[in-house]
């Protein structure tokens, strides 16, 4: 799995912003590449979307996060070493390790052991509102 570790020290799942014109999907598979350095992935499903309310800098904001399960085309591929980009590091973890990661919005931590243990087929819509 790859997350990402912001100068604040928040974790949470690769990813960033839909372009105009692009699917979510097309913008995972985008950010994957340029955050990873592999373009061999494809979409498995999308495990949840969130609609995340938070206060950054007094400021109020509404975000959405589409959770989706990835998987490389070619799966004898090595896994590159990736480089600190931007304001966040990024580094492969190992799925089994995902009770020791804090993530940002917390709910994804259930939202990744749920989808782990249970590989759920319906797709979750969770509206988190953090503090």
């Amino acid at each position: 799995m790859l997350v990402s570790n912001e100068d604040d020290g928040t974790v949470t799942l690769s990813g960033g912003e839909v372009k105009t014109g692009e699917t979510t999907d097309e913008a995972i598979i985008r950010e994957f590449k340029e955050e990873s350095g592999l373009d061999d992935v494809k979409v498995i499903k999308l495990i949840a979307v969130i609609e995340n309310f938070l206060k950054y800098k007094d400021l109020d904001y509404h975000q959405f996060i589409y959770v989706y399960s990835l998987d490389l085309k070619n799966q004898s591929l090595n896994l590159p070493t990736l480089t600190r980009e931007e304001k966040m590091f990024t580094k492969w973890v190992d799925v089994t390790s995902l009770n020791s990661i804090n993530f940002r919005p917390s709910i994804i931590n259930e939202i990744l052991l749920n989808y782990t243990k249970n590989r759920n087929p319906e797709i979750l819509h969770i509206v988190n509102r953090q503090d």
